[in-house]
């Protein structure tokens, strides 16, 4: 490992210094016993202080700045299901075949508990043979994805999210489609084959959101009850969601 020159040139300052500070106390007060006592004290001190400093003092500091770091995230992440995410869920919905026969585990409500959202934030609800898509859709479906790519890039350029591997995973996932849509010019006569990659794409993308969407929406419950309450209200997955607030 290369150890930049910058920092032999202060290890090197310091040790200097210390050394001359030693040398100078036992040319001042001639108390060769008392320095080395004291030398060793410190020395002796010296575990205490890494332990305080690295284990304790740095975990602290790191936890901190970890809480603030997952705001700014799911900052992003807000912004991410405000200008695309629940469009895309409300678009694809409707290309799922049984789509209403799952719908009660999205009927989200006060009475879910942390552990509800993380289990559903697990599971992969669909897969590709539910898709009941034709030509049309996959258009539909590019038109979508092109209009938003803009602002995959955007979120794919933060660094916020670079320690958020789910979320990135996420972006990567829809970003991926989207360019399998962009350079397909026409979905006319395409193969089998190809159908099949795409819908995989697809499905993948789709799952990716909604088990993502479960995490922060627990964010929001824990952290923002007020925003928690909204996004019930528009969920775009319950049918019986309804912006009114009612007893």
């Amino acid at each position: 490992m290369k150890i930049e020159r910058w920092t032999i040139v202060l290890v090197v300052s310091l040790l200097f210094i210390s050394a001359s500070s030693y040398l100078s106390q036992i040319y001042l007060f001639n108390k060769i016993d008392d320095t080395l006592f004291y030398l060793m004290q410190d020395f002796s001190f010296v575990p205490i202080q890494v332990l305080l400093v690295t284990l304790i003092l740095d975990k602290i500091l790191r936890q901190r700045e970890k809480k603030i770091l997952l705001k700014k995230m799911n900052m992003a992440i807000g912004i991410f299901y405000h200008e695309i995410g629940l469009d895309f869920l409300s678009f694809l919905k409707e290309l799922i075949k049984n789509f209403k026969d799952l719908s009660f585990n999205f009927k989200i409500s006060n009475a879910w508990l942390e552990k509800d959202f993380k289990l559903k934030s697990k599971k992969n609800f669909f897969k590709k043979e539910q898709l009941n898509l034709n030509q049309n859709n996959f258009a539909e479906i590019k038109i979508f994805l092109l209009s938003k790519k803009n602002k995959i890039l955007n979120l794919l350029s933060n660094p916020n999210l670079l320690d958020h591997d789910d979320f990135t995973n996420l972006l990567w996932a829809v970003f991926h489609l989207t360019d399998e849509m962009f350079h397909r010019e026409s979905f006319e006569n395409l193969p089998p084959e190809d159908l099949e990659h795409l819908k995989g794409d697809l499905i993948r993308a789709y799952n990716s959101v909604l088990k993502e969407w479960f995490s922060y929406l627990n964010h929001l419950r824990k952290d923002y009850p007020f925003l928690y309450s909204i996004a019930l209200r528009t969920n775009p997955l319950n049918p019986e969601a309804d912006i009114v607030v009612k007893n």
